[in-house]
């Protein structure tokens, strides 16, 4: 990592659609909405660049007010796309450090969001870079980089959510809006 601080967001909360694939989700109006709760928080002209997932885009749009550079590496942990009862289940095990069966091997998420984080920094150049990602993945990339509980930080998360991380310092902290 060569860069000290960034703004993370958690996508809003999008429409579930049990019948199809996660990643495909949309916003629903609630998410709208929220998303658009945040916007003016963050500088005027901000770098911004989203995962591909599409409620991660569109938040990023709403909240920012412009389109974000898409990145495929910062799409959600990879895991089977059927609807699962066992989510929130799966999802603490993963984030405690356990294999979960057809679950992306969590050492593959670190390096693809540092490699982005790494790379968007660097064509951020000056202006505040803003990354817009997703629960699960943030979580593992944000606990194994500043040594804190992935688990403990995941349930914390809002949909949306916006923290300012600072690298240097080693520290988290949540952007304020009247959700």
């Amino acid at each position: 990592m060569t860069f000290g601080a960034f703004t993370l967001l958690r996508h809003a909360m999008p429409q579930q659609v049990p019948d199809e694939d996660p990643s495909t989700w949309r916003l629903g109006p609630e998410g709208v909405a929220a998303a658009r709760k945040l916007s003016g928080l963050l500088s005027e002209n901000p770098y911004v660049v989203a995962s591909a997932e599409p409620k991660a885009s569109a938040t990023a749009l709403l909240v920012t007010g412009r389109d974000p550079a898409l990145d495929l590496r910062l799409v959600e942990a990879r895991r089977p796309s059927r609807w699962n009862s066992e989510h929130r289940s799966d999802a603490r095990r993963y984030l405690s450090g356990e294999d979960v069966h057809g679950w992306e091997a969590q050492s593959d998420v670190l390096r693809r969001i540092g490699e982005s984080l790494d790379d968007h920094q660097s064509r951020a150049g000056s202006r505040q870079l803003v990354v817009v990602g997703h629960g699960i993945s943030a979580s593992l990339w944000i606990a194994a980089t500043l040594g804190i509980d992935a688990v403990r930080w995941w349930k914390s998360l809002r949909f949306p959510d916006a923290w300012e991380i600072d690298l240097l310092a080693l520290r988290a902290n949540r952007i304020h809006a009247s959700l």
